[in-house]
Parts: structure tokens; sequence; C-alpha cells
């Protein structure tokens, strides 16, 4: 369970860590649920957090998924957003159990859509060796 704090941006902040983190509503949300993990610094995107600042992304993921599967019995998807700016934002969606075989076919469907790439991470292989330096 996350210890928690109350931030002027209405968010939530991790307090282990030094905060490093915080969660906050999205703004346009996919689901009522929808939230997202931000930087308290200005991180362009998760390939360049150092180490302590990446377990605090990931004691909030394991967190989420912790509440979305006990208590809304939902799968919890994350997605990075990382267009043209200086904030790194981690989408956390809560998606209904009996649905998650689709999410994989909406995001091909919506990146093709809007000439987007996806690039599929196996859960086996760590993410930052594909991500090239940059990540522009």
């Amino acid at each position: 369970v996350v210890s928690t704090q109350s931030t002027e941006s209405s968010g939530i902040n991790a307090e282990y860590g030094g905060g490093s983190m915080y969660l906050a509503m999205a703004k346009g949300a996919l689901s009522r649920d929808h939230v997202m993990i931000i930087p308290t610094n200005h991180i362009k995107c998760q390939q360049f957090l150092d180490e302590s600042q990446q377990a605090d992304v990931e004691r909030f993921k394991a967190s989420l998924r912790t509440m979305n599967r006990t208590l809304k019995k939902c799968t919890t998807v994350f997605f990075e957003r990382s267009l043209a700016t200086s904030h790194l934002q981690i989408q956390s969606v809560p998606v209904a159990r009996y649905s998650v075989a689709d999410i994989k076919d909406v995001f091909y469907t919506f990146s093709s859509r809007y000439s987007l790439e996806v690039q599929e991470v196996p859960a086996a292989e760590g993410w930052r060796e594909l991500v090239p330096p940059g990540c522009d």
C-alpha cells in the first residue's frame, strides 16, 4: 500500500523515494478511473529516469494494479504518452478483464489511423534496450 499525501496539483504524491512521482487525474480521461503517473521534475520520457525515480514508478504501478485487481476486478493498462513535451506522463487505465484480448487490436487500429508507431515490448524483456537513446 502506498503512503500518500496531498499536493497542490490535486494529485497523490509518493512519500517513498523522496516523492519523485505523483498521481493525477487525467484531463480528457478514457475512463472514470484513468490516472497518470507524473514526475515532480520535468523529465521527457521514462528512458531519462534514474533508478530511484523508476523505482517510484514501479511502486505506483504495483499499487494501481493491486487496487484495480482487488477493488474493481480489472486489469491495468499502462502506456507512456511521448509527444513534443518535456513532461513524462504514464497513463494508467483500468480495463475489464473480459476485454483484455481486444486491447492489442485497439492500439494497432488507432495507431494506424493516426500514423503512430506502436512497439510491443515482450513481457520478459526490458523496454530500455528497445528504445533508442534520446527517445525523440
